[in-house]
């Protein structure tokens, strides 16, 4: 699975969708555990039918030297569809070699998906910034929104309204002086055509 506090990231959990790497196709004949571990049905794993692999497996079997469960499927029993990876702690060094192999842009976590840090909240400081993400009209000022973000997006939104605001600013200082300067040089231009005429009176 993927973490979502940084998608480069991927926890257990997780599936290898090829039975293709170190150097060889594997198939069901492969499997090589013993006893009750060597075989086991989806349900053993908490799954219904149709919840794992779209229905196409109904039966795993252990791959001892990775620590990983080949998806049998359902169609071409001799074949292994995926891998399923349900527990960290059955990695194998061979499997953690094959699993950055696999996935050589992804850092593994060897960790499940119920042990992700959760994020430690400044409270003071949390309540300061869900207040200037209202003030800056951060995802509309929607309070419940805001609540749910994380510390970091509310931080970056913050920051990126507050720089807008900064842009609008400016964009407005800009035309006020822009107008002054117009309205300046219209009373300018008058009067010199109001000289321009007492001069030409008095000639």
């Amino acid at each position: 699975m993927i973490n979502p506090k940084n998608k480069k990231q991927l926890v257990f959990p997780m599936f290898i969708p090829t039975n293709t790497f170190n150097g060889k196709v594997h198939t069901w004949n492969d499997v090589n555990a013993d006893g009750d571990k060597s075989v086991r049905a989806i349900g053993a794993f908490g799954y219904e039918t149709n919840q794992f692999l779209g229905g196409r497996c109904l039966m795993l079997g252990y791959f001892k030297e990775y620590g990983f469960w080949g998806c049998r499927d359902k169609i071409v029993p001799e074949k292994i569809r995926a891998f399923y990876l349900p527990d960290p702690t059955l990695i194998t060094e061979l499997g953690k070699t094959v699993l950055a192999e696999v996935f050589p842009d992804n850092e593994i976590l060897y960790i499940m998906f119920d042990e992700i840090p959760v994020e430690k909240v400044d409270v003071k400081n949390r309540e300061k910034l869900e207040q200037e993400a209202v003030e800056c009209n951060v995802l509309n000022g929607d309070y419940r929104l805001i609540g749910k973000s994380e510390t970091e997006t509310l931080q970056s939104l913050v920051k990126a309204a507050r720089y807008e605001a900064v842009q609008e600013q400016r964009e407005e200082k800009r035309k006020a002086t822009a107008e002054a300067s117009k309205a300046k040089q219209l009373v300018s231009n008058a009067n010199r055509r109001k000289k321009a005429v007492v001069a030409e009176v008095n000639a």
